[in-house]
């Protein structure tokens, strides 16, 4: 894989926030004496104060590495995209053009102390302690570890501390956070192995199932541009309530419209749109070409016209990546690949017809129906009629009161929350 296919940064959200609240806790605990020594219990103030500190920033250097899919900074696969100008964060591939590109626990533990290590500098500010405190952050040492529900480190950091009694010395630290990155990396993995079998189809059911199963809430979005397809995962737990529970994201990537081997001219092809149980048709403009083939299982182009026509069914719903290959007639080859969405049709009702007319003293009664097979709910804001939610049947016997034109506006929401609605009339007559 080319290097420069793949470039950096995703611009989503994560700011390092650096805390003072130590500090505070710090003054607040110390108990200065009249030698000068600031008692804290039996602990060394210093070393608590260096200890809370590195445990807040561990907090933060978790959650940014988590959002970059196990990354500090940037690993040279990532995805290039900006949302906000103010916010930043490299979302790496974990699976680019059929290639696995995910990382490992051991890499992460790395990432994350690498982070801490960097954290450091922000704690060694010893202005609360009215004797000198003196740290070596150049020899700092950091080993971090991922269990199941939590991340311990420690920090080789020489300290001196010289107060009024004498010279100590302290170099050893210790922090740990309770987190869940161990689960989401995990479940992020176990996504990546559902991809690889798929290879260029997206099956988002398949996804979501190992989310489930890994009791994980899953989110994703989707960027195109013209020679990469991407979607961005993002995996949180379910027990939101729990300290140090952290998103976890990565994505996957997709090459198109990319040209190879041979001179057969191929236009660009665009993202192409099918409809579940509605017929897609499509030409597929190259010149000189005098022979198809494509690596598809939803159709079969044309050998010799280059024209893809087929039905797409309900179970073909989802993103296929689609590579068309053409040979000219000295058998020079080309190939372009595609995305081709595969969707439920747009809600649509069936038009009433004839003329929605009730006589007075006659009961009237109409089902409105709609393209669709879903389970649907229907709404009114007729007060001529009543209209059941469930069956979108309208019944009632009109009175002599009730002669004229009325409009009303019909509301169908299907399982997917897809609102349709429609501008009717019903005339009233004698």
């Amino acid at each position: 894989m080319k290097r420069g296919q793949i470039t950096v940064f995703i611009v989503l959200g994560i700011v390092i926030v650096i805390l003072a609240s130590t500090f505070i806790f710090i003054r607040n605990s110390a108990i200065e004496e009249d030698k000068g020594e600031i008692v804290f219990d039996s602990s060394d103030p210093v070393k608590v104060y260096i200890e809370n500190c590195l445990e807040s920033k561990m907090d933060d250097v978790i959650r940014l590495v988590a959002f970059q899919g196990g990354h500090y900074k940037a690993n040279g696969y990532s995805f290039n995209k900006d949302f906000d100008i103010n916010l930043s964060a490299e979302i790496p591939y974990y699976y680019y053009d059929s290639i696995d590109l995910s990382t490992n626990l051991t890499t992460i533990e790395s990432e994350l102390a690498l982070g801490i290590k960097d954290a450091i500098e922000y704690c060694v500010d010893f202005s609360p302690f009215t004797y000198p405190v003196t740290a070596e952050v150049d020899r700092a040492m950091v080993e971090t570890s991922i269990n199941v529900k939590s991340v311990d480190s420690e920090i080789e950091l020489p300290v001196e501390i010289e107060r009024q009694d004498g010279i100590t010395s302290i170099t050893g630290f210790s922090v740990s956070m309770p987190s869940n990155i161990y689960t989401l990396y995990n479940a992020a993995k176990e996504i990546n192995e559902e991809q690889k079998k798929y290879d260029n189809l997206i099956c988002l059911t398949c996804i979501a199932k190992v989310a489930n199963e890994n009791d994980i809430y899953l989110s994703s979005f989707e960027i195109e541009d013209s020679d990469t397809y991407a979607t961005v995962y993002s995996l949180n737990d379910r027990s939101q309530d729990v300290d140090g529970w952290v998103t976890f994201s990565f994505a996957h990537g997709f090459v198109l419209g990319k040209e190879k081997d041979g001179n057969v001219s191929f236009g660009f092809i665009e993202q192409q749109l099918a409809y579940a149980d509605s017929e897609f048709y499509y030409d597929v403009n190259v010149s000189g070409a005098v022979k198809f083939s494509d690596n598809s299982d939803l159709f079969e182009i044309d050998s010799v016209t280059g024209v893809i026509n087929f039905t797409p069914s309900k179970s073909d719903l989802g993103n296929w990546i689609t590579t068309i290959k053409a040979k000219d007639i000295n058998n020079e080859t080309a190939s372009r690949s595609f995305l081709l969405k595969v969707e439920v049709p747009p809600l649509r009702l069936l038009e009433p017809s004839p003329e929605l007319v009730a006589k007075v003293g006659q009961p009237f009664s109409y089902t409105f129906e709609t393209n669709s097979d879903e389970q649907l709910q229907f709404y009114s804001n007729s007060d001529l009629f009543e209209l059941d939610r469930m069956t979108g049947r309208v019944y009632f016997i009109p009175t002599p009161d009730d002669v004229g034109e009325y409009s009303f506006s019909l509301i169908v929401v299907d399982e997917r929350d897809n609102i349709l609605v429609k501008q009717l009339e019903i005339n009233v007559v004698q």
